[in-house]
């Protein structure tokens, strides 16, 4: 979608050949509501500052549209779990992305969280796993600094 405000690109996933319809339309359509919602923030965004550009004496040559690009980025997909990351960078004079994350059973419908995929002790397992990273990490900074 492009105006004299905005700039917007959307590449939106959608749920598809799960054999359970009912999950496939309630995903999407979650999806499609968040993403309106979005894009409608974006819409109201650009115009208001677009507003206040050509309110304060400047011209449409002097605003710069916002630019927003959304895409999607599959990060599991198997017969029980499909997992994947919608992101959203807009730019003006700086930039910010946002990210909506989505882990679901496809088979029960529930979004997954970290106790379901880790188990009851999913806070140490973590923690265990960020201690190795630092590890890492600082022995990598070793071998530099040396």
């Amino acid at each position: 979608e492009e105006d004299d405000s905005k700039l917007i690109y959307a590449n939106i996933p959608a749920i598809e050949n799960t054999g359970n319809s009912d999950l496939e339309e309630r995903i999407n359509y979650e999806i499609r509501e968040k993403m309106n919602s979005v894009l409608e923030e974006v819409n109201q965004r650009a115009k208001d500052y677009q507003n206040a550009v050509l309110a304060t004496g400047g011209t449409l040559e002097d605003y710069t549209p916002i630019h927003v690009d959304i895409n999607y980025e599959m990060k599991y997909s198997g017969e029980d779990v499909v997992s994947f990351v919608i992101n959203k960078c807009e730019t003006l004079a700086s930039a910010y992305t946002e990210q909506y994350i989505y882990n679901i059973d496809l088979e029960t419908g529930k979004e997954l969280n970290l106790r379901d995929v880790l188990g009851e002790n999913y806070k140490a397992i973590i923690i265990l796993h960020q201690k190795k990273v630092d590890l890492l990490e600082l022995k990598m900074n070793i071998k530099i600094s040396i």
